[in-house]
């Protein structure tokens, strides 16, 4: 399972950072969203089933880096938890005719 967990605590991190950097929490417009707890986790399967999401908050609405330009194929990210933890599920659909492609920086 460490291979699951590496590339999800990268996300979540990136998610979390640029959430920090939105803007002051005391700011009325700043995004808040209220974490819904389920009594159901989800099947590790590769597969985001409906019924296991569907209490879950989805997110969407991510702008292209450094822009304020949305991204054209949205993400879909949806956030819950549990007594076990915060359970986090990503879709990110591909451009048409683009394969997925692994990187690593330093």
């Amino acid at each position: 399972m460490p291979f699951h967990r590496i590339p999800m605590g990268i996300a979540c991190t990136a998610l979390f950072l640029h959430l920090a950097h939105a803007g002051i929490p005391t700011d009325a417009v700043w995004p808040r969203v209220t974490l819904p707890k389920t009594d159901r986790l989800p099947v590790l399967d590769g597969v985001l089933g409906e019924q296991e999401w569907k209490s879950a908050v989805r997110l969407g609405g991510f702008a292209v880096q450094h822009s304020l330009k949305l991204a054209k194929h949205q993400p879909a990210v949806y956030l819950a938890w549990h007594d076990a933890g915060l359970l986090v599920a990503l879709d990110a659909p591909l451009q048409p005719g683009k394969r997925a492609r692994a990187s690593y920086t330093v």
